[in-house]
């Protein structure tokens, strides 16, 4: 069953209203925030966007500030927001969430935890990552997490990117416990993790991206580039990562089924 907000997810508008979620904006602020979620979106397009979603009365304009109609986020299932509760196939559906981080360690143990906090309902998830992530910084108490996260969970996981540095970091992973297939056609605007019907998508901004894609793409292995020196320019180093926690059945689903064909 398809929720209102389903034909919006992984869209330029789904991002208008994750960016909307806590305050008006004017069109040039939000064109400024829909690129920090990594996306590549011209003035042209924002405004195309957000002028068609006013005219559907999904969005009002009041002056020169954009802001989410009332009346219509009474109806649907907005990020970060309070949703009205409804029943789908007999379950009880949250509201979708949006959480901001300032380092990449902090989303790693982020999502550790929280995926941890799902109940088991499948023995097979699915992950996809434009590069590998490099698990360094974490504490031993992280570790005993992450292990019982994949000792729990069979994660498939798809890494985008093939350079010795993914290879590297892939066959860390596939070690630690997850099937990994390393270089990929299947390619997403975002990074994501799916256990049961949860999405947990993340978000670089567009400055992180381009020196963490650099880094994999220059660097053959850690020599060049240390492990030390990953730490303190992309593990601990302030950002702004956004995750986006999603909780719709038919979209995991079908994210699951695109990342299972790869193997």
């Amino acid at each position: 069953m398809k929720t209102p907000l389903t034909a919006l997810l992984g869209s330029t508008k789904a991002q208008i209203i994750a960016c909307l979620e806590e305050k008006p904006l004017t069109l040039k602020e939000l064109n400024s925030n829909l690129n920090s979620f990594g996306k590549n979106v011209s003035y042209q397009s924002t405004h195309k966007s957000a002028s068609e979603m006013i005219k559907a009365e999904i969005l009002e304009k009041i002056g020169t500030k954009i802001s989410i109609n009332k009346k219509w986020a009474e109806q649907i299932y907005l990020l970060g927001s309070s949703l009205i509760k409804k029943e789908q196939t007999k379950e009880e559906h949250s509201e979708a969430k949006v959480y901001h981080f300032e380092t990449f360690i902090e989303v790693g143990k982020f999502c550790i935890k929280f995926l941890n906090s799902i109940p088991n309902t499948n023995k097979k998830e699915a992950c996809f990552t434009k590069h590998a992530w490099p698990f360094f910084g974490l504490s031993d108490t992280d570790y005993t997490e992450l292990n019982r996260l994949l000792t729990e969970t069979q994660f498939y996981e798809v890494i985008h990117y093939d350079s010795q540095l993914d290879k590297t970091f892939g066959k860390a992973i596939e070690d630690a416990g997850k099937i990994v297939k390393i270089g990929s056609g299947l390619s997403y605007n975002y990074d994501f993790l799916i256990k049961g019907n949860t999405i947990v998508q993340i978000y670089f901004s567009t400055e992180f991206s381009e020196k963490f894609h650099e880094m994999f793409m220059k660097h053959k292995n850690l020599e060049e580039f240390p492990i030390s020196k990953i730490i303190d320019q992309f593990m601990l180093k302030k950002t702004n990562i956004t995750v986006v926690i999603l909780f719709e059945q038919e979209l995991s689903t079908k994210l699951k089924q695109e990342i299972f064909k790869e193997f």
